[in-house]
């Protein structure tokens, strides 16, 4: 048996071999000479995972490599927990298997833990594959909670190359997709709580860490590429999950989106459908705006790397075709939800045709429960001291009117027509 190592991996997998291979393939190459073993914990997969997984780790490995297979698939949590108990490491590396570690991603997530003696987890800048314009574009740089205590991933899909992106922050949460941490303490906050089904057990063992005043981090010298939610099934057990975190650890967390968008120079904006999002302030949009309009593409481009939270740089991609994902994601808006229904639908992308429609459905509500919403929020902010978020809700009601006959009523129709064609969202 070899000595005990520094750091264990731990992999969780439940079928995508071809996924799980690249993973290893990736950590093999990246971690040569590293004081690591590697851990697969196979939920009872039922393609060639069994077959050749631990064969094929063992090659790239050797006796530093672990395969255990589950006669049944235990999901996340279980196997996750199972992987830290047989850990030999001093840390551990929660590991989704549809990433690919990219250069020397592991000595400063170590490094992390003799620089900042406070942070209970550290984890990489997670990428998306890389797509037309700007490559690599953000997929997790840290998890932010929102004023009305919802949880999303800050700035999601603006460049990697983003001054934004390449900035160090502490968080109450990152995402156990690749995340670092000591093995006693991850014992000490009670690992990750199995009543979860492939989601939120992240969210809640941050809580009970950050509970116990600790902090996390994201180190942006660390890059991995993330697919995100290959795994079948992954969403199917949102709504009970959420519910047990709502009752369990969401009064452990606080909001903490506008201390970000502050501290980055940004400011929180409200769209006509109640959404707070950050955005650039509005002198250096205007100064962005009548920039536009002068400038070539590859100049164009430059300037939106540099400014990511731009709407209106966005936007001109998005009339262009592009972008139109990360211009949702960025600027949440059910129009360019249909937008990217459409796109979608003409390129016959049944997956993201389902995802922009589920998205878009969000927004299909009664006009009345957006009035009756931006009241209670307004009160709600009024409460608690927030004078400019209390009055981006009352300027909000001011409008409502226009805001239903321009906005809401087209809509509206058209999510109206979309549905009477296709009622079953899974045939979308």
């Amino acid at each position: 048996m070899p000595s005990s190592p520094e750091l264990s991996i731990i992999i969780p997998v439940f079928n995508e071999w071809q996924l799980t291979k690249s993973c290893l393939e990736a950590c093999a190459e990246t971690l040569k000479g590293q004081d690591i073993e590697l851990i697969v914990v196979d939920n009872a997969s039922q393609d060639d995972t069994a077959r050749f997984c631990e064969s094929y780790g063992t090659t790239l490995f050797g006796e530093r490599f672990r395969y255990h297979r589950f006669d049944i698939n235990r999901n996340f949590g279980p196997a996750s927990n199972y992987g830290a108990d047989i850990a030999r490491g001093t840390y551990l590396l929660f590991l989704n298997n549809d990433t690919i570690p990219q250069g020397n991603w592991l000595p400063p997530l170590l490094q992390d833990f003799a620089e900042f003696p406070n942070i209970a987890a550290t984890g990489p800048l997670l990428v998306y594959p890389k797509t037309e314009p700007f490559g690599y574009t953000v997929q997790h740089l840290g998890v932010t909670i929102t004023p009305f205590l919802s949880v999303s991933h800050l700035y999601e899909g603006i460049p990697a190359e983003s001054p934004l992106a390449k900035k160090r922050r502490f968080f109450q949460i990152i995402t156990a997709a690749c995340m670092l941490i000591p093995k006693q303490l991850f014992f000490d906050a009670g690992r990750f709580d199995e009543h979860y089904k492939n989601g939120i057990e992240d969210i809640d063992l941050c809580a009970h860490l950050f509970e116990k005043g600790l902090r996390m981090t994201v180190n942006p010298a660390s890059v991995v590429i993330h697919h995100t939610s290959q795994s079948q099934g992954r969403d199917l057990h949102e709504t009970e999950n959420y519910r047990y975190f709502e009752q369990h650890c969401k009064p452990l967390l606080a909001p903490d989106l506008s201390y970000h968008t502050e501290q980055d120079g940004l400011e929180l904006r409200l769209n006509p459908w109640l959404q707070l999002y950050p955005h650039c302030k509005k002198d250096m949009e205007k100064r962005l705006n009548a920039l536009a309009a002068k400038l070539p593409r590859a100049p164009f481009l430059e300037l939106l790397a540099r400014e990511p939270l731009w709407e209106q740089g966005w936007n001109i991609l998005a009339d262009d075709g592009l972008c139109l994902l990360q211009r949702a994601k960025l600027f949440p808006s059910p129009e360019y939800f249909l937008g990217l229904f459409h796109d979608a639908k003409r390129k016959q992308n049944t997956k993201l045709t389902r995802f922009a429609i589920s998205w878009a459905s969000m927004f299909y509500r009664p006009w009345e429960d957006f009035c009756i919403g931006a009241k209670e929020k307004q009160a709600f902010f009024t409460a608690i001291g927030e004078a400019r978020l209390s009055g981006l809700f009352e300027q909000w009601s001011k409008n409502a009117k226009e805001t239903e006959e321009r906005i809401y009523r087209p809509f509206f129709k058209e999510m109206e027509q979309i549905l009477q064609k296709s009622p079953n969202k899974a045939e979308l």
